[in-house]
Formats: C-alpha cells, structure tokens, sequence
C-alpha cells in the first residue's frame, strides 16, 4: 500500500490525503486530487508539484488538457548531488523559464518562446564548452 498527501506549500496545512493507494492505482490519483480540488474550490488548482515517477505521460496529458499547472521532481543519485555540491557558485546560473515552450500537440495553450542563453554560457554545469556556446559579443 502507497500514501498520497497534498499539503499548502504556504500553510504546510494538509489538504488531501489517501492511505490506501496500490501501485497499479497510483497514477490517477493526481487527477482524483484535482477531481477533489475543483468539487471543494469550484476551480481546478493552478499548480501541482509531485514526483515524476507518481504518474503517466498519459495522466500529465490530462492534467495539461484542463490547463493545470505542474512541475514534477526526480530524486538525484546521492553521486549526483554531492558533485553538484562541490561545483563552484561561479559555474552556476540562473535561469527564469516563461513556461513550457510549447503546448502539446492538439492542446488550446498558445505557444510560449524559449528563452536565450547569454552569450558564452556553458552547455552543461561545471564546463566552460565554448565550442558549443554562443560567441560573446566583440
């Protein structure tokens, strides 16, 4: 048996929760949170934020069908992070993304432009790969 919770990430308050999920049940069970939601609210929520291995392709397609938002996270090798840990903050950058860049196909959301790079930026973290970055301004 599997866990299912939704908590205010503002109030940390517990909104949802069901204790009785099976594996082979778990990936509708971010609909049955939004199904909730729009029951309680009158509206769907705007954001969800779960675990990409909670669900399917076919679920995510659901949820961007009735245009909510979502983000899903993926635990990182402990590897992975300690390396990342250990890269210097000059190698980091930051990054304001608009939104998906585009919607998927047969969806009603208009397309959103990715974003540019500055000039020079590294094309993965910790490398200075200029062969494959813009060149800087002369």
């Amino acid at each position: 048996m599997l866990t299912f919770f939704a908590e205010d990430t503002g109030t940390h308050t517990l909104l949802y929760a069901n204790a009785d999920l099976s594996k082979a049940s778990q990936n509708r069970e971010v609909i049955a949170f939004a199904d909730h939601w729009r029951q309680v609210t009158g509206h769907d929520p705007a954001l969800l934020i779960f675990d990409a291995k909670l669900t399917t392709q076919a679920v995510i397609a659901e949820l961007d069908d009735r245009e909510i938002g979502f983000i899903t996270l993926r635990a990182r090798d402990p590897a992975i992070t300690k390396a990342l840990a250990a890269l210097p903050v000059s190698d980091s950058l930051s990054v304001t993304w608009p939104s998906a860049p585009a919607p998927r196909p047969g969806s009603s959301r208009p397309a959103a432009p990715w974003p540019t790079w500055p000039a020079g930026t590294p094309t993965s973290p910790g490398t200075n790969d200029s062969a494959n970055s813009p060149a800087p301004p002369s």
